[in-house]
């Protein structure tokens, strides 16, 4: 009786193992195949929109960094203009924004954890969004863009 109860449990282990291996290797595979068919698409299209993003001054430096949380992806630029006032900022991507067919969402200001000012500017065009902010007295502007596509309408 003992030996039959051991070789259950041996074959209960060997089929949860597999199982556990086969999800494991499902999920890796789904997520490649999203990867290569959907997501690296929409990446390429949120770079092109914020390439064509012109600067209102002379541009000293950007970062630019692809954020992936499972499938959705952004793209963060982060750009220093010197001598770009707040104001000056604001009318140029609003202006910016109004010429080339965006939508301005929420214009406002906030304020971040650490009590600084921070102008908020949101643009929608199709199924793009673009947010800036800019932090009161700070050089850098950040230009987030991300792409409206099932995965973000989900929660993913």
């Amino acid at each position: 009786m003992k030996t039959s109860n051991d070789a259950k449990m041996t074959v209960c282990s060997i089929a949860v193992t597999l199982s556990i291996l086969l999800i494991t290797l499902g999920v890796y595979l789904g997520t490649q195949y999203l990867d290569e068919n959907y997501v690296k698409y929409d990446v390429e299209q949120m770079l092109n929109v914020c390439n064509q993003i012109p600067d209102p001054t002379e541009r000293k430096g950007e970062t630019i960094t692809i954020d992936k949380r499972w499938i959705v992806k952004s793209v963060i630029a982060n750009r220093i203009y010197p001598q770009l006032s707040n104001q000056d900022g604001i009318q140029f991507f609003s202006d910016y924004a109004i010429r080339h067919g965006w939508v301005i969402c929420k214009s406002r200001w906030g304020e971040n954890k650490r009590g600084d000012k921070i102008y908020y500017l949101t643009l929608k065009k199709k199924d793009i969004s673009c947010y800036i902010a800019h932090e009161e007295f700070s050089e850098k502007w950040r230009i987030w863009i991300q792409k409206d596509d099932i995965f973000r309408k989900i929660g993913l």
